[in-house]
Parts: C-alpha cells; structure tokens; sequence
C-alpha cells in the first residue's frame, strides 16, 4: 500500500481547491506528519466502524468475502454487559431492536478474526424545540458590568440579564465559551482557547455569595474591587488575584465549619462527576508543580494513570486538589441557579451556550484523551482571500480514528458538559464534524490539509445526547 493509500484509509484529502479556485497539494512531509499523529485502523475490517439503527429499524449490513462464516456477535451495553448476542451463516448481519444509546458490537468469525465496533441506535429526528422563530439577547459575560461585580461578569449579574431579558420577551440569553482556562494566566483570557470544554472558568463565580469569605476580606480589597469594576477593560490579573484569594478563603472556611448538607452536596457532586472531575482536579495541582507543557513532565504524571492520581490524592498535595473540587462544584451550583431561574421565567431556550471548536494542546483535555484528541495537529484554515497565509489556530482538535476506537465517549461527554445547563449549544465552526483542516506541528497553515469526519455518526452521537438531556 503506497503513502496516498495509507493516506487515503485515513481520510485525508491529498489536495483541496482554495478560495481563489487552485488546486492545492499537500507536501509529502505534511501528509507523513499527519500520519504519525492520527491511530490507525484496521486494515481488514469484518464490519463499518459504526452502525446506526436510526427510528425503530433494525441494524443490519453487508459481510466482506473475506469474513469466514458463522460470525458469533453480541451488543455491549454501557457498562460491559452483553444485552444481546447471537450468530449468522449468511453474509447479512441483522441485530435485534435495541434500546436508544451508544453501544459496543462484538463480533467473532470462524476463523478467530475479532472485532468491536459502534452500535448507534438513535431517535430519527434529534429534539428540535418546542418553540417557534424567537429572539435572544447575546452577551459576552466577560464585559457585563455592574454595581456589586468585581471587575468582571459573572453568575449573579447573568441572573439579572436573564430576568430583563424575560421582561423584555427574549427566549433565552446566549453566552461565550464558559469553559475552564488557565487560571493561573489570566492574562490568557480567550474563552476559545480553553484548557478543558469539559467544565467551567471559575472567574464567573460570585465570590461575595460564598459562605465563608470574610466581610473583612471585601472591606480590606474595596478599593482593588472598585478600581478592577471601572476599568475600561477587564483587568483580569487583578480579579483573578482577588477571586482566587476570597475563594482560597471561603475553601478554608468550608472545611472548617461547613454543615453537614453543604457538604453533602459537595461529596454528592464529586461522586457524580466521578474520575474526570478527580483526574481534572490532579491536572490542575500538577499543571502548577511541573513547568513546561504535560507531555515534557515526568513520565508518571504525562499520561493519567488511575492508581497514581489516586495516591496523588492521598499524599501532601491533597488540599489543593480538593480545592479544584471546590471552585467546580460552586460554579456548577451558581450556573446551574441561572439555568432553573430561565426556567420559572418560562424561556423556551434559557441558556445559549458555546462551544470552541478546540482545546489547548498543553491543557487538560489534551492530557486526559490522548487518543481521540491529537495535540500534534493544530486545528485551522487553509489561505484564502481574508487571510492569504492560511490560519493556525493553536488548538487541538478531535480525530476521526480516535473517536471510533473511544465509542465516541468522548464527544458525548463534551456535549453533556455544555447541555446539562442549556436550552441550546452553538459548535463553532460546526462544519468540523464533516471535515477539518489540520495543521502539522511544525509546518506551516499553507501545509495543512482536510481531514474527514464521521458526520453522521456525530449528529447521531449528538442527537443521543440531546435526548438523553
């Protein structure tokens, strides 16, 4: 199998025609590099990489000559359990009706050939609303001002836009990314280049609402609040400086003397959460002890192994990581309020969320899915008339091999992330799920190239989730 064929197994386009109307050709030692980076799938495969049953009918689809027959297969739920199985003599796999969800097919042919692969079983039309056309006032959350914030928008003052926005017959507020960025570099304050899609930027918190940050702390920073408040821009060292101080506060007095329900809630969110929110917290901790990006860390700590992050958790460092735990719990409990607020206000949408199209490649997500997410590969733009030099976007992005080989779990978790407050998600750059232009590390936005996604199995997976919400 020559380089284009290879190539061509991993969906990549060898040439693309550019705005101006010209064939473009990808170099050798761009199309090289894109390989290294993507996991490779099977050359022979017994079956698709997914199937979909969409609306009721059952699955079914063609065997290869090469598949030796009979083939044994059983669906896999969620958590491992077989939901059904069985055997076929013919070169048509039909599969019983299943119960709408994501699972696993396992197949075996008589020659001992295995395989697993997607098994989609979605609703036939994805929740479109319960609404007609509307309208919806858009906020960058960021840049709201008002009398009692510290300097920056956050949850309290998204409540008061919410109850204007009612009165004033809007469907719902829609939002920036909220996504967690580095807080320990404000100053690196773009909301589309995050360290984790998977959970939220702290800065939006109301710290003053927090039980335990001390009247005296606001009284001492009053003029530091005042001045971050009347700034012309957002003075993001300042807030983050002060927001991280009252709420390392509130955190110690929380610990103290918090009741008993206050830390339910809390030990009730960290199980719900369950190992992302653990490995997140760990991330975090670690992203502070270890200079330089994760893959340059100590090779116990540049992969995130389950038994070393727990032993992680019991060691010294503990206190800090709980924090983490901490700041995530009080902005999903402070957003999660905007969210119900839309809701007695009767909002036929509430809360219009964004989604970046990419994450920082040094950042959690990066870190925490090494295989669906490929940090060697910059999402971006080829040239064209708004930018002759092509884009580099600096943000690692999904690929379609690794999604695959992950069930697509890991797609699934970002929508949910995002869904579990709102009334309607926006995907920037949502032609990505049919095909996204990647860079090489190392090479030039002119050398990137198209790369093909599985569309239909991400509006499936999309479609699942939205349901599930």
């Amino acid at each position: 199998m020559d380089l284009m064929q290879k190539a061509a197994r991993l969906g990549i386009a060898e040439s693309f025609t550019d705005a101006t109307g010209h064939r473009r050709a990808i170099t050798r030692e761009a199309l090289e590099r894109l390989m290294v980076s993507l996991p490779v799938p099977p050359e022979r495969r017994i079956l698709p990489s997914s199937l979909i049953s969409r609306g009721g009918p059952r699955a079914s689809c063609g065997l290869p000559e090469h598949v030796q027959l009979p083939l044994r297969w059983t669906v896999l739920g969620a958590n491992g359990t077989a939901e059904a199985e069985g055997s076929v003599d013919a070169r048509t796999l039909a599969l019983p009706s299943l119960p709408e969800g994501i699972h696993r097919l396992r197949v075996r042919d008589e020659s001992g050939a295995e395989e697993d692969v997607n098994l989609l079983t979605v609703p036939e039309r994805a929740f479109g609303g319960t609404f007609d056309r509307v309208w919806i006032l858009a906020v960058q959350l960021y840049s709201v001002r008002s009398a009692r914030n510290w300097g920056i928008g956050d949850f309290t003052d998204l409540k008061e836009l919410l109850r204007w926005s009612a009165r004033h017959g809007a469907a719902g507020v829609g939002l920036n990314p909220l996504h967690a960025l580095f807080d320990d570099h404000p100053q690196d304050c773009s909301p589309y280049s995050p360290n984790s899609r998977l959970f939220l930027n702290p800065l939006y918190i109301d710290v003053a609402r927090l039980p335990g940050c001390p009247a005296s702390f606001v009284a001492i920073h009053t003029s530091g609040i005042e001045r971050a408040r009347v700034e012309d821009f957002v003075d993001y060292r300042r807030v983050a400086e002060l927001k991280h101080e009252a709420m390392r506060l509130a955190f110690s007095s929380f610990k103290i003397t918090a009741a008993s329900d206050r830390q339910r809630d809390f030990d009730d969110y960290r199980r719900a959460e369950g190992a992302r929110l653990s490995r997140f917290a760990c991330f975090e901790m670690l992203r502070r002890k270890y200079a330089g990006p994760w893959r340059d860390w100590p090779d116990d700590w540049s992969s995130p192994d389950d038994d070393a992050l727990l032993a992680l958790r019991q060691g010294p460092d503990a206190d800090a990581i709980e924090f983490v735990e901490y700041q995530q719990w009080i902005a999903h409990a402070q957003l999660s309020e905007c969210r119900d607020l839309a809701t007695e206000l009767g909002m036929p949408i509430g809360l219009y969320l964004d989604i970046a199209v990419g994450v920082k490649a040094d950042g959690f997500d990066a870190w925490n899915e090494q295989v669906a997410i490929s940090r060697n590969l910059s999402v971006g733009a080829p040239p064209d008339l708004l930018n002759t030099a092509g884009q580099d976007w600096g943000l690692a992005g999904f690929n379609a091999a690794g999604l695959d080989m992950r069930s697509y779990e890991p797609f699934a978790d970002l929508l949910r992330a995002s869904m579990r407050y709102a009334g309607a998600i926006r995907l920037d750059h949502v032609l990505g799920l049919n095909r996204i232009y990647l860079v090489p590390e190392g090479c030039s936005p002119r050398e990137g190239a198209y790369v093909r996604m599985p569309l239909e199995d991400l509006l499936a997976v999309t479609a699942l989730a939205a349901w599930a919400i």
